[in-house]
């Protein structure tokens, strides 16, 4: 009788455990739900294709950090008129739009892990 109530409490609680074990292999999964955020660059890596961007006001460093790396990377760059560009146009302090899934690697500096694209607004 004591074995059967001990077989029946295992399985109430390996069951749902084991799941939530699995569920975390998902984590890197993007769930289709496109963003966008705003940011300043702070510095552009031409060598690693790279922008260094810092948020703008509350809503953007809450998505991304204070700073944050961009990989430029096999992504659409786009000036203010929407003509595609290359990254050497970027400057220091312009103001950018970039498209991502809405994850980041949180590493100090984060790091956007899939953008998509990266357009010039100011």
């Amino acid at each position: 009788m004591q074995s059967k109530i001990f077989k029946i409490v295992s399985m109430t609680l390996c069951v749902p455990m084991i799941l939530f074990l699995l569920n975390g292999c998902n984590l890197n999964k993007s769930d289709g739900v496109e963003t966008t955020v705003d940011a300043k660059v702070i510095e552009n890596d031409l060598d690693n294709k790279l922008l260094l961007v810092s948020g703008i006001d509350n809503s953007s460093i809450s998505q991304i950090g204070d700073k944050c790396f961009v990989s430029c990377k096999d992504i659409k760059i786009f000036d203010k008129s929407g003509e595609e560009m290359s990254q050497d146009n970027i400057r220091l302090d312009d103001v950018v739009t970039i498209m991502y899934d809405g994850h980041t690697q949180e590493t100090y500096p984060t790091t956007i892990t899939n953008p998509k694209w990266i357009q010039i607004r100011e």
